[in-house]
């Protein structure tokens, strides 16, 4: 009799066809030697490369399911729809681009089943441009230090969280403010949240889908609506 998985991660996808082999393959090493319990749901943002194709594949190597959209609506979204479609208690939510190996996933998953209802992933850059670096790092203390307090690397695209922290949660203020909109709502509700520091590495293949300046002053007025509009 097959198991109901015991956690999902939502993967959201957009035009990653040079990244989602490499991935779905090191999850599939990952299920295969923890002999996980959990499901994959992939939530394609209207790729117009071979993303979807790829995917395929793998819908019979994997606990996969592909959940694909006609109109680009943003990573908010996308994993917005993806957590809907689950019935898990606990969700996992990972960036497609490789920047996060899937086996850091472990120690964030055990801290949540050992009490916490929100664990981050904070990052600690193994490669990538020093000038990118700082830059991360400075945006990510502004936004969740100096403007919103929750002194955690909220913006990190690496979460594992009870279900229950997401209820209700109908639409993102942006295409990007996933991340720092959930760490608020935990921190609002009072919940623990906890931070493993993980390795990060600089995305090698594809095109990061963000605009630097005009996503930057989207998620500066996000967290400004935030800390000064909302509790919750």
């Amino acid at each position: 009799m097959k198991k109901h998985p015991s956690f999902s991660i939502i993967l959201p996808t957009c035009n990653e066809a040079d990244n989602l082999p490499l991935l779905l393959d090191r999850f599939y090493i990952l299920f295969k030697t923890r002999k996980l319990n959990g499901e994959i749901i992939l939530v394609d943002d209207h790729s117009t490369d071979t993303t979807l194709i790829l995917a395929k594949k793998y819908e019979k190597k994997l606990p996969l399911t592909i959940i694909p959209s006609t109109v680009q609506k943003g990573k908010s979204n996308a994993l917005l729809l993806g957590i809907r479609s689950v019935h898990t208690q606990y969700i996992v939510t990972i960036d497609a681009d490789n920047q996060y190996h899937p086996k850091s996933i472990i120690p964030l998953l055990s801290c949540v089943k050992k009490g916490a209802d929100l664990a981050i992933a904070h990052r600690r850059y193994k490669n990538g441009s020093p000038i990118r670096i700082l830059a991360s790092r400075c945006l990510s203390y502004f936004l969740c230090s100096f403007l919103v307090p929750l002194h955690v690397d909220a913006l990190g695209g690496l979460k594992v969280f009870r279900r229950s922290i997401s209820k209700n949660w109908t639409h993102p203020l942006t295409p990007w403010s996933f991340d720092l909109e959930l760490t608020w709502k935990a921190h609002c509700r009072g919940c623990e949240i906890q931070q493993i520091v993980v390795p990060v590495y600089a995305r090698t293949k594809g095109e990061s889908k963000l605009q630097p300046l005009q996503d930057t002053i989207s998620l500066i007025a996000t967290a400004l609506k935030l800390r000064f509009t909302t509790r919750e």
